[in-house]
C-alpha cells in the first residue's frame, strides 16, 4: 500500500514537471507550442525574449489573424524587403502599433483599420484591423491590399489657391485698366492736338480771305 502511494506521487510529480516545462512565460523568453500553435516563432532574446511571428505571403494575402501582447511582433516580406509589425502598448483600450522598415507609429481602437503604404508608391499595400482587445491582448488581422491613394483635399489650401488666383486676376485687371487709361489719355491728347491743328488751319484760311477782301 505504501509503495503504491509512492508510485502514484512519483507519477503525479512527473506529470506536473512536464506540464510546467511546456508552460509559457513570454517575459522570460520560454514558449510552449500550446500558445502559438504550429506556426514558426522566433524568440528574440536580445529584446527580452518576446516572440516574433513569421506568417507566409499566402497567409497575409488571405488575411492573417494573430493575438499579440505588448512587444510581440509579426515579421513578413513585401517587395523583397522585411517589415515588422510591433504592438508597443495597450492604453485605455487603444493599441499603439509600430510598422517598420520605414517607421510608422499609430493608434488603433477596436473595429478600426489602418491602411499603410509600404514602398512609397501611389497605392496602399497593407491593412491592419484591430478586431478586439481583452486586457493587454489584442486580436489583429493583417492583410495585403492594393488600393490607390487619393490625396485628401485640404480646404485651407484650396482657399489659399483661390485667393492667390483672385489676387493675380486683380493685378492683371489693374494692369489692363492702367494700360487702358494711358491709351485713352494718349487718344485724348492726340484729338486735342488734331483739333488745334485743324482750327489753326481754318483760322489762317479765314485770315487770308480777309486780307484779300481788304486789298
Amino acid at each position: 500500500m505504501f509503495n503504491k502511494n509512492k508510485i502514484s506521487i512519483f507519477i503525479f510529480l512527473i506529470i506536473i514537471s512536464l506540464n510546467f516545462s511546456s508552460a509559457v512565460s513570454y517575459d522570460e523568453g520560454t514558449y510552449g507550442s500550446g500558445l502559438y500553435g504550429t506556426e514558426q516563432v522566433i524568440s528574440e532574446t536580445s529584446s527580452g525574449g518576446y516572440p516574433t511571428f513569421t506568417p507566409t505571403q499566402e497567409q497575409i494575402i488571405e488575411g492573417y489573424e494573430k493575438s499579440l501582447y505588448r512587444k510581440w511582433k509579426i515579421r513578413f516580406e513585401f517587395d523583397s524587403e522585411s517589415h515588422i509589425i510591433k504592438l508597443d502598448e495597450v492604453i485605455n483600450r487603444t493599441a499603439i502599433i509600430t510598422v517598420s522598415s520605414k517607421t510608422i507609429t499609430f493608434n488603433l481602437t477596436v473595429n478600426q483599420t489602418k491602411k499603410i503604404n509600404l514602398n512609397d508608391d501611389e497605392f496602399f499595400d497593407l491593412e491592419i484591423f484591430l478586431e478586439n482587445i481583452k486586457g493587454y491582448k489584442t486580436n489583429l488581422i493583417v492583410k495585403f491590399m492594393r488600393e490607390e491613394i487619393f490625396k485628401e483635399i485640404d480646404e485651407q489650401e484650396i482657399f489659399k489657391e483661390i485667393d492667390e488666383q483672385e489676387e493675380e486676376t486683380g493685378k492683371k485687371q489693374e494692369e489692363e485698366t492702367g494700360k487702358s487709361k494711358w491709351i485713352f489719355l494718349i487718344f485724348v491728347v492726340f484729338l486735342i492736338f488734331l483739333l488745334i491743328i485743324i482750327k489753326t488751319k481754318v483760322w489762317k484760311k479765314k485770315r487770308k480771305k480777309r486780307r484779300k477782301k481788304k486789298s
